[in-house]
């Protein structure tokens, strides 16, 4: 494939989309077609036959075109958001599905539900979306439960009492509205923090036009499609490895980069692309085999021949008796969407990076040409930004110098003494003079002012802040 150095939009309200969506449309009609028809065996079965199984497992008919994207269960910028917009319109436009997979497997992170002050030297907030106390240390979103009504209501007031600042009306208030559970008395809530923060901002979104289904990833996980990948993977795991660890030498020699951990490190001997997670203790480790084996404690599986079904059979009733998953990474968890359930997969831009090593892999470890896959993202800034003149502190350096030295006209020099005392009298005139003041002043508050810049031209801040008239007219880019 070739590949466009993609750039995050540094203007508010710009787009990226690659390729185009009639070019993206095409791609995925493509890939259809030639996956559909896929011979390659993985786990003694064919790749198309696996294709079958993984959409009947979503209750989606093989023939429907459909369109993916995926990400961590978290507080999403509208460059995240953007991904809805693409599979919402492509699947508009071809009849097909759209969907959306809630990564509720990986570390939590971007969590803190943040905005910047109304003014410089103001306060602004910074607070976790929820008061579980495993936040800091949970090692996937999934283990985190919702917040709690006190501390919904909590965000609810600190909200409130900044929206009557700003100049727009956010719709967070919808997300936020939904998030406490539906029981007072209780935290728990099935699915954890993903499946409720996944479901608020996919009615918001509903409520914007967008239409997609969405589903947490976890489910998938125990998929007969999902265990025939991890069986077969782990059948051929030295082939794995090698390809694995080819792909990324390829790529890191291709993008100069000499740092052996970007974009990830290697595989070690025995080492598989997967979490082992153990789901009493909350803990996890990377999957490695020894000897080509499984072992837990103390007890063996043997990843041996087999059709997908006996084998994925055989390993999920292993995995269930320990109380153990195998969770993806993240060139595992594309890998698999895009060969066993999309026709295209829509990325963010570093998703696109890495999903290159994934090409290189799919290419040389399963024998078949790389489904296409897209990227998108967008830039949505604090609303208003447009309006704020931007702190120049250099400029602001340059005004007071030319001030300082045009308080006094320049005497006659002819000694040390004189340039002492000329420099005695200008320092005392500047410091009378009320303009050069206001320079100073305005000098000091330049970092102040600029930390401030930097929070409200932030790409990352959570898309519901925004107000409907925004969004809508970035979803009709799109269109």
């Amino acid at each position: 494939m070739r590949y466009a150095d993609w750039k995050a939009p540094k203007q508010d309200g710009e787009t990226l989309l690659w390729p185009a969506l009639d070019a993206l449309i095409a791609d995925a009609s493509a890939t259809h077609d030639r996956l559909g028809l896929a011979d390659v065996l993985v786990q003694e079965t064919p790749l198309s036959e696996l294709r079958r199984t993984a959409r009947q497992f979503l209750g989606i008919d093989d023939a429907t075109p459909l369109f993916v994207t995926g990400h961590q269960a978290e507080l999403h910028h509208p460059g995240v958001w953007a991904k809805n917009a693409i599979i919402h319109a492509a699947a508009n436009q071809t009849g097909g599905e759209a969907l959306h997979v809630v990564v509720d497997t990986d570390t939590p992170k971007h969590l803190l539900l943040r905005w910047p002050a109304h003014e410089p030297g103001g306060v602004g907030m910074d607070e976790p979306i929820t008061d579980d106390p495993g936040l800091a240390t949970a090692k996937w979103s999934g283990a985190l439960q919702p917040p709690t009504p006190a501390h919904v209501a909590k965000l609810q007031r600190r909200l409130a009492e900044s929206a009557s600042d700003w100049k727009h009306q956010p719709m967070l208030a919808e997300v936020l509205e939904q998030l406490a559970p539906v029981e007072q008395d209780t935290t728990f809530a099935p699915g954890g923090l993903p499946a409720v923060l996944a479901s608020a901002t996919h009615n918001l979104d509903w409520d914007l036009g967008l239409r997609y289904s969405m589903l947490t990833l976890s489910p998938m996980l125990e998929s007969p499609a999902w265990l025939a990948l991890v069986h077969h993977l782990a059948r051929n795991a030295e082939k794995l490895r090698a390809d694995y660890n080819a792909a990324l030498a390829n790529y890191r020699r291709q993008e100069e980069i000499t740092d052996p951990q970007r974009p990830m490190p290697d595989l070690a001997p025995g080492e598989l692309p997967l979490w082992l997670d153990d789901l009493d203790r909350g803990t996890r480790r990377r999957a490695q085999l020894s000897e080509g084996r499984l072992i837990i404690d103390g007890d063996v599986f043997e990843f041996g021949d087999g059709d997908a079904e006996s084998a994925g059979r055989a390993l999920v009733m292993f995995l269930r008796r320990h109380r153990r998953r195998l969770s993806p990474r993240a060139l595992s968890l594309t890998l698999f969407l895009r060969l066993f359930v999309a026709d295209n997969f829509v990325h963010g831009i570093g998703g696109g990076r890495y999903d290159q090593v994934a090409d290189r892999l799919i290419a040389s470890f399963f024998g078949i040409e790389p489904p296409r896959f897209s990227v998108a993202t967008a830039t949505l800034m604090w609303p208003g930004v447009g309006e704020i003149e931007r702190v120049c502190p250099s400029c602001i350096k340059q005004r007071l110098h030319r001030a300082e030295h045009a308080i006094l006209e320049t005497p006659t020099i002819k000694s040390q003494a004189d340039f002492a005392a000329y420099h005695r009298q200008r320092w005392a005139a500047a410091d009378a003079d009320e303009s050069i003041r206001r320079i100073r002043q305005a000098l000091r508050e330049a970092p102040m002012r600029q930390r401030w810049e930097s929070s409200v031209t932030s790409r990352e801040l959570f898309y519901p802040l925004q107000p409907r008239e925004r969004l809508e007219s970035l979803l009709s880019v799109f269109a």
